[in-house]
């Protein structure tokens, strides 16, 4: 990032602490319909248009480090391999051969020297082709041309493997264009995928989200972690294009050093050393970066009440291990004490925030809140309900649950 934007942000933060109420141009926000977190409809709606038409992380290189590693893929909705075909590359096909629709791969992670359908053993390459079909001479003119398997979007962020159902989509370096520049500093070509767990909780994919885009609550419910580390008074919120967003939120104590313990992120610079930068990548992911590594945690409805949320861990290489070693699979046996002791400390800072989404489902259910009135501090929340509603498409939300679009005056280029 250039001198000049991060000598704004830093104006911006000291404002912040010296405001009395949200900036006076700033609109009252119009309640959120809890429907939207309950319905039916909007969950429909949201299978059907939202998910099939998203760029979604759907793995990192680390857990695909040789050409034929295979990862399947369930998180998008549908069952969907993903392959390194060998230099870099990935694929994604639907895991369904063009026979009768069997699998080709059954385990989340393998290694394949083809693509084979375990049903009748018909065979594909890693370009999807159609190789091999046993008895063939049973089959009346057999073209295997036309029996590739069904290819998706398939694109690469650095080493952060994203796939959309959509062909018409965008290509993923126009979806990311607003937030690449800043996160440029984090070097994510080089760094290491050093842990992956998931944590369930019964709410909805959106209510878990919300909790991760405001600091509204720090003092509330982190009164012993993370507001200890963190003055929520100076947050600075920026909304971006493509319902993407961020918030600034300054350290108490300043500039922050990476810990001996750590290998630093060296090309990281002052901004998020004397703040916390935490991004939201429309419409699931959720990054609170740090130059001594950092959590990617990920969103991934279950059902309408019922959420998954996975937490990565990155960090710069500490050349102490290598790809094939699966260290994000074997933290006991390869991570040092300081880094499992993070782990462990992130995931009380984790508990504390999904504490009591359980209830508020609960609540949203039995309609004894029926709108969410949101502050300042909560217009990430509002601002990812507009970009929902616009890739949803309004006219396949019922009006009542629609939010209206005011924010788009405030998202900055």
């Amino acid at each position: 990032m250039n001198a000049h934007y991060e000598e704004k942000i830093k104006q911006r933060i000291a404002a912040a602490f010296e405001r009395s109420g949200p900036p006076l141009d700033f609109p009252k926000l119009p309640e959120i319909a809890t429907g939207r977190y309950t319905s039916d409809a909007f969950w429909q709606a949201e299978q059907q248009h939202l998910w099939p038409r998203s760029w979604l992380f759907a793995a990192h290189a680390d857990e695909l480090p040789a050409p034929g590693s295979c990862k399947l893929w369930r998180d998008s909705g549908v069952p969907i391999v993903i392959i390194n075909e060998g230099a870099d590359q990935y694929r994604a096909f639907y895991n369904t051969c063009q026979h009768r629709g069997g699998p080709l791969v059954v385990e989340e992670y393998s290694r394949q020297s083809r693509l084979q359908c375990g049903y009748h053993g018909w065979t594909y390459n890693y370009a999807g082709e159609l190789i091999g079909v046993p008895d063939q001479r049973d089959f009346v003119d057999l073209d295997k041309a036309c029996y590739r398997l069904k290819e998706l979007r398939c694109e690469s962020w650095g080493k952060w493997i994203f796939v959309n159902r959509d062909a018409q989509a965008k290509p993923l370096q126009d979806f990311i264009a607003p937030i690449a520049p800043e996160l440029e500093q984090f070097d994510l070509a080089n760094l290491r995928l050093y842990d992956k767990h998931s944590i369930p909780i019964a709410a909805n994919w959106k209510a878990c989200t919300d909790s991760f885009m405001e600091t509204y609550h720090l003092q509330h419910i982190h009164p012993h972690t993370v507001n200890q580390l963190l003055d929520h008074k100076g947050t600075v919120i920026a909304l971006l294009e493509q319902g993407h967003n961020k918030m600034y939120t300054p350290n108490r104590e300043g500039l922050l050093t990476t810990p001996d313990e750590f290998v630093d992120i060296t090309s990281v610079g002052e901004l998020p050393r004397i703040s916390n930068l935490a991004y939201s990548v429309f419409p699931n992911m959720v990054m609170p970066l740090d130059a001594a590594g950092f959590p990617l945690l990920l969103f991934w409805p279950i059902d309408k009440a019922n959420t998954r949320m996975d937490v990565l861990w990155f960090g710069a290489d500490d050349g102490k291990s290598k790809v094939t070693d699966n260290v994000w699979q074997r933290q006991q046996e390869f991570l040092s004490p300081a880094w499992l002791e993070k782990l462990a400390i992130f995931d009380v800072v984790l508990q504390e925030d999904v504490q009591f989404l359980a209830s508020q489902q609960q609540s949203m259910e039995t309609g004894a809140i029926t709108g969410m009135p949101l502050s300042y501090l909560e217009q990430r929340i509002y601002h990812r309900h507009e970009a929902l509603d616009e890739i949803i498409g309004l006219h396949n939300i019922p009006p009542s649950l629609a939010v209206a679009p005011l924010l788009q005056p405030f998202i900055e280029n």
